[in-house]
């Protein structure tokens, strides 16, 4: 799910949020055949981040995370209403 792009109420949670990437995350690793380990070692990152991904800790460093997701091929994005101005 990529809730910043969507419509969905939860995207403006935090919490829900960031358990929805966590379970993202998990799921698309495990469908890789990947473990934490395997994962982390592919991201450059240490196993912790990945396990702390996966629970949804609020505060880890968005390069790293970004790291995690580039590896599993998830693409976050967002929306601006700026953008939507500019492209107007």
């Amino acid at each position: 799910m990529n809730h910043l792009k969507s419509e969905n109420p939860r995207s403006h949670d935090p919490h829900a949020w960031m358990q929805d990437l966590a379970a993202d995350v998990r799921r698309n690793r495990k469908l890789a055949g990947l473990t934490q380990v395997d994962l982390a070692q592919l991201a450059g990152v240490g196993k912790t981040v990945v396990h702390d991904l996966e629970k949804g800790k609020p505060t880890l460093q968005v390069a790293t995370v970004l790291k995690i997701l580039a590896v599993l091929n998830i693409d976050l994005g967002w929306r601006s209403p700026t953008e939507e101005v500019a492209d107007a």
